[in-house]
């Protein structure tokens, strides 16, 4: 985070446009998080964000936010935008023609567009046509908005591991229902489910806990339930089946999408191809809640990009051990007495 005593006015207007990007996780689908913001001498006039996938985007947003009496301003006027804008035709026109078209007179680019069929092209156009476009001295800040954006550009959901631990590291008891978090950390978990397309689990854990899987404090129509059920041996009484949210079932023994639960006939053991299949679906962003086993296979193969961990002071004699993970530490912080980690994959950290 940018302080006002500290950074100058590119820096503090290009923040604007990342607190604004981030806005649109839950929304924007396989496209990315983007911010905008116009300003005339040291005044903001407009600004946006992209909202949700297929409507407008963040400079088209800001561009239309922009009251009747100031839009003289926009000429001349100064764009932050957290990514290169476009310059191609997709769900939306180009948005390099339009900040052309509205006499923008200098562009700051939060980072260049990773898609290679596009790299570099919008930022081309507006040279081309007489714009000074520069790139932030947030180009980190904006690049870690994109990794969501780029795992889907590799045909897979954006993966978040999630999991409560006790202090002595397990994450519970087999066949047993027990539970390690506080009320403070499962609103954390409910509200990061509403932000998600999918939650997963394996059959296992389904058949302890019984859970809904909802984001019942926010209510947001997310997630989709996804089962691991090789064999279809969940009873159909458990809640997963109550018809409250859309519910799929990946199994070794039928296809039917013909009713809700879904059933998606795929061996799980493929864990990248299920995860194509996935997005295929419209699953572009999905949490990895257990069990153990499930989980850590996902770790196993580096199949994720963000971990949850909760650490909580809860003891257990003994049970099934935490997954197991390597990454860096992204953000850590207390919640009553449970410690939240947030941790990156680091493979994907590291791209630029």
């Amino acid at each position: 985070m940018i302080s006002p005593a500290d950074s100058s006015p590119d820096l503090m207007y290009m923040q604007r446009a990342l607190n604004l990007a981030i806005k649109g996780f839950a929304d924007t689908g396989k496209n990315p998080m983007v911010g905008a913001v116009i300003v005339y001498e040291h005044r903001i006039i407009g600004e946006g964000y992209h909202e949700r996938y297929g409507d407008k985007h963040a400079e088209i947003n800001a561009l239309e936010s922009v009251c009747q009496a100031d839009k003289h301003l926009i000429q001349g006027s100064t764009m932050y935008v957290t990514l290169e804008p476009c310059s191609h035709t997709g769900k939306t026109p180009p948005c390099a023609n339009r900040i052309v078209k509205e006499g923008i007179r200098r562009v700051v680019v939060g980072t260049s567009d990773p898609n290679p069929i596009v790299t570099g092209k919008g930022m081309g156009y507006l040279r081309a046509n007489g714009l000074l476009v520069e790139i932030s001295e947030l180009q980190e800040a904006c690049d870690k908005l994109l990794i969501k954006f780029k795992a889907n550009l590799d045909g897979i959901p954006f993966i978040q591991l999630k999991w409560a631990q006790s202090r002595n590291g397990y994450i519970g008891i087999s066949g047993k229902n027990i539970r390690l978090s506080n009320g403070f950390t499962r609103i954390l978990t409910h509200r990061d489910r509403s932000m998600f397309d999918g939650i997963l689990i394996g059959k296992g854990t389904a058949m302890t806990d019984n859970p809904v899987l909802d984001d019942r404090y926010f209510d947001s129509g997310k997630p989709v339930r996804i089962l691991l059920d090789s064999n279809l041996e969940l009873p159909s009484s458990y809640r997963l089946f109550d018809g409250s949210a859309p519910t799929w079932i990946i199994n070794k023994i039928k296809n039917d999408d013909s009713g809700n639960p879904r059933y998606i006939q795929f061996d799980s053991g493929n864990l990248k191809g299920m995860l194509q299949l996935l997005y295929r679906s419209g699953i572009t962003s999905l949490i990895i809640e257990g069990g153990a086993k499930v989980l850590q296979s996902f770790a196993e193969a580096g199949m994720w990009h963000v971990a949850m961990v909760i650490r909580t002071k809860k003891i257990l004699e003994d049970g099934l051990k935490a997954p197991l993970i390597q990454g860096v530490m992204k953000d850590r912080f207390q919640l009553a007495e449970d410690e939240v980690l947030i941790i990156g994959n680091e493979r994907f950290t590291n791209e630029k």
